[in-house]
C-alpha cells in the first residue's frame, strides 16, 4: 500500500505528529510520500496520483483538496489530534468547514477516546487510533520514593491552558509536597518555596524526573493524547488527569484535583502497576503502528 501523508512534519526543528505517523507506517513496510505545506499544487497532484490513500493529520487539508483526491479515485482519511477538535467544538466556521470536508472523507480517526466522543457530539464519527510519538519507556519507579513530589507541564504562553492556576493552588494547599515544573523557560512569579522549575522538556532526563516525582498533575482545558500521561503510567506513577483514562484519577478543577491528591497521599502513593500494564499492552509503538495500518487499509 502506498500512502501520502499531508501535514507538518517538523516545526522549530522538532518532529511533529505527521513525522511520527510516517515513522510508524514505514516500520510496517508502507511506501510513504510526504506532502508538506510548502509543496506546489501541481506537485501535490503528481504525488497523489502515485498513492492509494491520502492521509491528513490534524485537518491539514481543505474540502477542495479532498474533493480533488476523490476525483482522482483515492481513499481519504483525516486524523484528529486535539486542538483541531477543540476548534470544531468552539468555532462555528471551523465546524462548518469540517462538516463540508467530511463529505469527501472515507474515514475519520482520532488519537484519544475523549476526542472520539467530542467529535460524535457534533455528528462526526471517528475511530480511536493513537499516534505514539516514541517507544514507551519500560522502566519502573522505586517503590518507596525518598520524598513525595508532584510533576506538572506548564509551557510559556500556555501555562493557564495547561492548568497553572490549579497547580499553584495545589502547591499552596499541600506545602509538604514538592512541585516540579517542566516546559517553562521563565520562572513564574511565586513565593512558594515548594515549587521548582526544571526548564524545557528536551533539557531534562524525563525518566529521572518521573522517578523523582511519582505523581503527575495534568489538569488542562483540553487535550489530545499526551505522551507525559503514557510515560508517567508506564513508570508506575499516579496520574491526575482532566479526562477519563484507565488507571488515572479524573479532575477538572482545583477542588477535584485536591481531593485526588489527598487520596494518593493517604494511600502512600503506591506503584500504579495496573496503569503501567495497560499502557505497555495498549500503547506499545508496534501495536499502535499495526492499528494505524489496519485503519488505513480498510478506509
Amino acid at each position: 500500500m502506498r500512502v501520502a501523508i499531508v501535514g507538518w512534519f517538523y516545526r522549530g526543528g522538532n518532529p511533529d505528529l505527521s513525522q511520527y505517523a510516517a515513522d510508524q507506517l514505514e516500520e510496517q513496510g508502507v511506501d510513504i510520500t510526504k506532502i508538506g505545506p510548502g509543496m506546489a499544487r501541481w506537485d501535490r497532484i503528481k504525488e497523489i496520483n502515485k498513492v492509494d490513500v491520502v492521509y491528513a493529520i490534524s485537518h491539514s487539508c481543505s474540502w477542495r483538496f479532498f474533493g480533488l483526491t476523490k476525483v482522482l479515485g483515492k481513499k481519504t482519511v483525516n486524523h484528529w489530534i486535539g486542538t483541531d477538535v477543540l476548534c470544531a467544538l468552539t468555532d462555528k466556521r471551523y465546524r462548518w468547514k469540517a462538516k463540508i470536508t467530511s463529505l469527501f472523507l472515507d474515514k475519520h480517526l482520532a488519537i484519544a477516546p475523549h476526542l472520539v466522543q467530542e467529535l460524535g457530539s457534533i455528528g462526526i464519527l471517528a475511530e480511536e487510533i493513537p499516534l505514539v510519538r516514541q517507544p514507551i519507556p519500560n522502566t519502573l519507579r522505586p517503590p518507596d520514593p525518598i520524598e513525595l513530589r508532584a510533576l506538572a507541564y506548564l509551557p510559556d504562553e500556555w501555562e493557564e491552558f495547561y492548568g497553572a492556576s490549579v497547580v499553584y493552588q495545589l502547591a499552596q494547599q499541600f506545602p509538604q509536597l514538592q512541585f516540579l515544573i517542566v516546559g517553562a523557560t521563565r520562572k513564574r512569579q511565586t513565593n512558594l518555596p515548594n515549587v521548582s522549575s526544571l526548564g524545557l522538556v528536551p533539557d531534562v532526563d524525563m525518566n529521572e524526573v518521573y522517578k523523582m516525582a511519582p505523581v503527575l498533575i495534568r489538569v488542562t482545558q483540553h487535550d489530545g493524547l499526551p505522551a507525559m500521561v503514557l510515560e508517567a503510567l508506564a513508570n508506575g506513577n499516579q496520574v491526575i488527569y482532566s479526562y477519563d483514562f484507565p488507571y488515572c484519577y479524573r479532575a477538572r478543577n482545583f477542588e477535584e484535583a485536591a481531593a485526588c491528591l489527598e487520596k494518593i497521599i493517604a494511600n502512600g502513593c503506591p506503584i500504579n502497576y495496573e496503569g503501567r500494564r495497560y499502557v505497555i499492552e495498549n500503547y506499545d509503538r508496534q501495536i499502535a503502528s499495526k492499528r494505524l495500518l489496519a485503519a488505513l487499509s480498510t478506509a
